[in-house]
């Protein structure tokens, strides 16, 4: 457990309720802030604030120290660690942590065969529950309330069979109210609470878990089975994109470093046996179109010169020296190459996706916001706010910065006033989009320095995206 457990829980709850995240602790906070049960914390939360979860538990984290480690697990369950390293007294290091499981839903196993199936039982969500807020010595968070809890501790005993249930479980049924709900349930059994607490293994003690559920949330019906199963799928299938290995995008002027960043990344990988692709993202579409339409021109008008390089298309088509001609036909193909462009990114990402199921990292040089601005693309407003918003965000972008002065050293093609309306427009650009996980890495400040930083970052996104 990790030394400054209170002063980390209190912030945690604390970071929780600023956010307005929608969350119940569900058991063994009696001793909470001072003392964690294992150590970990089982907390039920809502399907769409799972992100929301992710983001306010990393920053706790680094509020007090610690690494943040996240696991998925396959269907309903991710495990966050706030991980603290220590040594013994003999000098050997070990890892102090505290670990919180947080659900979407919780599953609730009967004898029939349908509703015992993992993937079939009955499922009870966050807006179903009731809950009620608890403050333990100034730390704040909430809990669940009666019948809610007394039906869950129902099922803790009989799982686990540990006597901190059972004894919670006889506490709470000296409240009147309880008491009462918990004896109609029972009206029609022979058998009194008491000895029916006593044998959790007898049939007669399924039956009374299973009408406690059905008298508070209601029968499995079809109706609610189908829509519960469905809300289900639909949070496991988004689980398993959240699980996926990261996106990393690449931006900047060509000159900026893009591509010896790119390169020392690569190499990073291979050195710590991190799966990884890498794409770049003009170099598909654009290249066998483009040739085959210059090819076919070559064909029909000039029959006795040499067929066009690529390298010949690119400075022609897509390239430093396409520049503004003034002529509507320029804005007309500039226009075109965008589409082309975005079409090329696209079947590149429907590939990279296939390599992320199968567990690679993907790096993504000249990232597909660039499209709508290197190259010397004019600013096309409607088309840019339309395809802007169907580009899949990554994980983490960096932005590589330099000052003018020295990409045109390597760049002699560009010129400073371009290098400028670059990176105002991208800026511009990532900010419309809310791009927040963007990185801006000052690539004139030497290779040494820009790689501490963007291993930094990425080390912190493979490390918390370690799949179950």
């Amino acid at each position: 457990m990790i030394p400054n457990l209170e002063q980390f829980l209190r912030a945690l709850f604390l970071r929780f309720q600023k956010t307005n995240l929608e969350y119940v602790v569900l058991r063994n906070y009696e001793e909470y802030p001072y003392s964690v049960h294992k150590p970990d914390i089982g907390i039920l939360i809502s399907p769409q604030h799972q992100k929301l979860l992710l983001h306010t538990f990393k920053s706790a984290c680094q509020d007090a120290g610690c690494m943040p480690l996240f696991k998925f697990h396959p269907v309903n369950m991710i495990s966050l660690y706030a991980i603290q390293p220590d040594h013994n007294s003999d000098g050997s290091p070990f890892e102090n942590f505290i670990k919180v499981d947080a659900r979407t839903y919780k599953a609730l196993k009967f004898k029939n065969l349908m509703e015992n199936t993992p993937s079939l039982n009955y499922k009870v969500f966050l807006w179903e529950i009731k809950k009620k807020k608890i403050n333990l010595d100034g730390c704040e968070f909430y809990i669940l309330d009666q019948p809610d809890e007394i039906i869950l501790l129902l099922k803790q005993w009989k799982r686990k069979k540990d006597p901190r249930h059972k004894k919670k479980i006889f506490e709470q049924l000296k409240k009147p109210l309880l008491a009462d709900w918990i004896q109609q349930i029972n009206d029609k059994s022979s058998t009194d609470i008491k000895t029916l607490l006593e044998n959790p293994e007898e049939p007669e003690y399924d039956l009374f878990f299973k009408q406690c559920v059905q008298t508070r949330w209601g029968k499995n019906t079809f109706t609610r089975f189908m829509k519960t199963q469905l809300i289900a799928l639909g949070i496991a299938i988004k689980r398993k994109f959240s699980s996926l290995p990261p996106v990393f995008y690449f931006s900047g002027p060509d000159g900026a470093g893009k591509t010896t960043a790119t390169n020392e990344v690569k190499s990073f990988f291979e050195r710590q046996h991190i799966p990884y692709k890498y794409f770049y993202t003009l170099n598909k579409i654009l290249r066998h179109i483009g040739m085959r339409f210059l090819w076919v021109k070559h064909l029909l008008l000039a029959k006795n010169k040499p067929s066009p390089t690529f390298q010949q298309f690119k400075g022609r088509g897509n390239g430093h020296l396409d520049r503004n001609t003034g002529n509507w036909s320029w804005r007309i193909k500039k226009r075109l190459s965008l589409v082309l462009s975005f079409l090329d990114f696209w079947l590149g990402w429907i590939l990279a996706t296939s390599y992320r199921f199968l567990g690679y990292t993907i790096l993504i040089e000249t990232s597909p916001y660039d499209l709508f601005i290197k190259y010397h693309m004019p600013y096309f407003p409607g088309l840019e706010s339309t395809l802007t918003r169907l580009i899949p965000r990554p994980n983490s972008g960096f932005l590589f910065k330099a000052s003018p002065n020295v990409i045109r050293e390597r760049k002699k093609e560009l010129n400073q006033d371009e290098i400028r309306n670059y990176y105002c427009r991208i800026e511009n650009l990532l900010n419309n989009i809310k791009g927040n996980n963007y990185k801006t890495i000052d690539s004139g400040q030497g290779i040494d320095k820009m790689s501490i930083k963007i291993r930094e970052e990425i080390l912190v996104l493979c490390h918390s995206l370690i799949r179950g």
